[in-house]
């Protein structure tokens, strides 16, 4: 049976804690909003906090697609979208701060990205006939 090695056990509780508080997040944010649109979120990190818990052998193949939909390439669009609109504006209203959470989730999303091919192997666990 195949499970996921996790190199470095401080990443792996990273990826758990981070999980846990972006599921918590989205669930404040469903109970004050009541927002079908949150459910979303709320399942697909759920799934990944499942797998990661067991370390199921796709956790890495999951982590690793979320990782680019989800935080590379949706905050690059967050960010994009920003500067047009203030380059709509001709950059009257410019503010760092406003790029300034979409920027650093696009740098976590990259480090996750990273430490994910690094620090996580898929290994084949073999039955020994010996103990049966």
């Amino acid at each position: 049976m195949k499970t996921a090695k996790f190199i470095n056990v401080y990443f792996y509780y990273f990826l758990i804690a981070f999980f846990i508080l972006l599921f918590a997040s989205n669930l404040y944010y469903f109970f004050s909003d009541y927002s079908i649109s949150t459910l979303f979120p709320l399942v697909i990190q759920l799934i990944i906090i499942l797998l990661l818990i067991y370390k199921n052998y796709r956790v890495k193949m999951v982590i690793r697609i979320w990782s680019v939909l989800f935080l590379i390439i949706a905050n690059c669009l967050i960010t994009f979208g920003k500067l047009f609109k203030d380059f709509s504006y001709d950059f009257q209203n410019f503010n760092y701060g406003n790029y300034l959470g979409s920027f650093i989730m696009l740098i976590i999303g990259i480090v996750i990205f990273w430490l994910n091919e690094k620090m996580v192997i898929v290994s084949e666990n073999e039955i020994s006939n010996e103990n049966l």
